[in-house]
């Protein structure tokens, strides 16, 4: 039989007072560099989190605790988050201060497209405009470089797919 991979567990460790990454559990070390070692039960994962504190008294100075896998951890792009940030910066005329986790609304990789995407709104702080107040932008997409709309198939998740665009420190501009 196999076990669902969706009720995986896996041991984190990040330093008391959350100073540092989160790490994992790779089956013999704590790391971010190697895939997480699952466990098929929150019991058997929990049972190893204890041994382990007992066994290595350096994790005393760690959280450590027992969750289902996280995505983010798998992978981690610093570079990505770097060209991110960068061109926030470029755009907004102001430095990215954190990165923050959002979860997608649905978990399904199927869904169906609504149709082409005319325009898209948004609203941002930008430096110097506006006082840095939050302002309304629109982008009217020319007709070719429509991305199309698309939804997941339960109707939870908008997502944005393909189009001829590219986001800049002018904003949206059609390509």
């Amino acid at each position: 039989m196999k076990k669902n991979p969706s009720r995986a567990c896996v041991i984190y460790a990040q330093r008391k007072g959350r100073r540092g990454e989160v790490m994992y559990w790779d089956g013999t070390k704590f790391t971010n560099n190697s895939p997480p070692f699952y466990y098929g039960t929150h019991d058997r994962a929990r049972g190893v989190a204890q041994q382990l504190v007992r066994r290595f008294a350096v994790l005393n100075a760690y959280k450590v605790w027992v969750g289902p896998p996280l995505v983010s951890l798998r992978r981690r792009n610093p570079d990505s988050l770097e060209a991110a940030a960068q061109r926030l910066e470029d755009f907004s005329g102001h430095a990215a201060k954190k990165t923050i986790k959002v979860a997608a609304r649905s978990n399904q990789h199927t869904g169906l497209v609504i149709g082409e995407l005319d325009l898209i709104g948004y609203r941002t702080k930008r430096a110097g405009i506006a006082g840095g107040k939050l302002i309304r932008y629109a982008h009217d997409f020319s007709r070719g470089s429509r991305p199309l709309l698309a939804v997941s198939s339960d109707g939870k998740q908008l997502h944005i797919v393909g189009g001829r665009y590219e986001f800049t420190e002018a904003g949206i501009e059609d390509r």
